[in-house]
């Protein structure tokens, strides 16, 4: 994760493009961070952990179960993450430091967050409830009536 990322216009300009995040080979103090936002923009995790031509990805416990963690969160949600569109960004009222992403499947909607701030966080996004752990992550499924339209924002 950069300051100079755009996923917002890339995923909307080429949504048809298969997307990774190639950032992370190693166990880092920011792991979660490059894994979070790759969850939240629908990014595949492209990872190649290998310790010294002794071991790969086992060698590094943390980084294995959260690995394992997003891929089983994305599963759950795989008709958007996979065969939804990924929906341009609206003016969201979240906390400082979260952020969302919309996806569309028929007339459904699922909106991905991530906390960027080490202490957890509870916020009402639109009539629902939310908690996100410390550099955590969230999802949260609607229909499109559940969801206020733009202008109510």
């Amino acid at each position: 994760r950069t300051p100079n990322q755009y996923p917002y216009m890339f995923r909307s300009l080429f949504p048809e493009i298969i997307m990774t995040n190639r950032m992370l080979h190693d166990f880092r103090p920011d792991y979660k961070n490059h894994l979070n936002n790759a969850f939240v923009y629908g990014l595949r995790f492209d990872s190649s952990v290998y310790r010294c031509r002794v071991g790969g990805i086992d060698l590094e416990p943390q980084l294995r179960d959260y690995f394992a963690y997003l891929i089983k969160e994305k599963e759950a949600h795989h008709r958007f993450f996979y065969d939804g569109t990924f929906i341009s960004p609206r003016d969201y009222k979240v906390p400082e430091k979260v952020t969302v992403a919309e996806y569309a499947y028929g007339d459904e909607r699922m909106f991905a967050f991530m906390n960027d701030a080490a202490t957890p966080v509870d916020f009402d996004f639109y009539g629902h409830p939310m908690h996100l752990d410390g550099l955590g992550i969230g999802t949260l499924e609607t229909t499109v009536k559940e969801f206020p339209d733009e202008g109510e924002l």
